[in-house]
């Protein structure tokens, strides 16, 4: 049988989030390793019928993918996370690593040893590419979310994520809260505005190409993290009793009111008022 044994990596449980689990989303998403990351593993081999500890094992690992997972409904060549076997050492166990993608997904790995003619059952190792600090943020008192289905990722429960720190109440997310609420209360009397893309579950790459590629600069790049919102000022998908925004007034509410970052960072686009709260510079992607 195949044991894990330790892990260094970083383990972690679903953040409760901002305003409750999506159903879409009720699923075990532990451990997290982040995008883009090496995370050691470690496994034993031990001979089920006597407890034998095999030295010198041959680990083989089949890594794979849930698909429609992390927000992503198109599956043809998804990648996913590469695990190597190898040959334990003389104590049975076998040191790897999980090389993650840029693509946040529930990911799945089967791991099996053999070793003088005994040959393990399959080992089920199931787990999540994410970030752990980013939350689906969903506030219906204040706006309406919308462009979860026009590129390939779900519904809107997949569209609407942002990074955060509940601890200190600071981040992205609170930035985006707070610009609604105050332009929502001065502006429109309270009334409710229209959210199109923030980050996918847990960011990764916001692949709006549907095609998997990631060169620098791709597009939605912004999103990746959980740092950026679009806040609509079209019609096409905000129609009464929600409001489109003005375009100058809610770019100067989320810049020099709460916190995000100046123009060119933050903008208004064609169809939406684009406010981030991150340096380009620190995009991961």
């Amino acid at each position: 049988m195949v044991e894990r044994t330790r892990s260094i990596a970083l383990i972690c449980t679903l953040p409760l989030l901002v305003a409750g689990l999506p159903p879409a989303l009720a699923q075990v998403y532990s451990p997290m390793y982040r995008p883009q990351t090496g995370n050691i593993q470690y496994y034993q081999c031990i001979n089920a019928n006597n407890g034998q500890v095999l030295g010198g094992a041959t680990f083989t690992m089949v890594s794979g993918v849930y698909f429609n997972t992390g927000g992503h409904w198109h599956n043809t060549n998804r990648p996913y996370s590469s695990v190597p076997g190898g040959t334990a050492n003389a104590n049975g166990v076998l040191t790897t690593a999980i090389s993650t993608t840029l693509f946040s997904q529930a990911e799945k790995l089967t791991v099996t040893c053999s070793a003088g003619g005994y040959t393990s059952a399959p080992f089920n190792d199931d787990y999540a590419v994410g970030y752990p600090d980013i939350y689906w943020a969903d506030h219906p008192e204040l706006w309406l979310m919308t462009g979860g289905n026009t590129t390939g990722h779900g519904d809107n429960t997949f569209n609407h994520w942002m990074q955060a720190n509940p601890a200190t109440q600071t981040g992205p997310a609170y930035g985006l809260y707070n610009t609604a609420n105050y332009y929502t209360q001065v502006y429109l009397s309270g009334g409710k505005i229209c959210l199109n893309d923030m980050a996918l579950p847990f960011g990764g790459k916001f692949d709006i190409l549907q095609n998997w590629n990631v060169p620098a600069g791709s597009p939605h790049v912004s999103h990746d993290r959980g740092s950026a919102a679009d806040t609509q000022t079209s019609t096409n998908q905000c129609q009464p009793p929600y409001n489109v925004v003005n375009p100058n007034q809610y770019l100067t509410t989320c810049v020099q009111l709460f916190g995000a970052r100046p123009y060119p960072v933050s903008q208004v686009d064609p169809a939406d008022v684009h406010c981030n709260w991150s340096d380009p510079a620190t995009y991961p992607h």
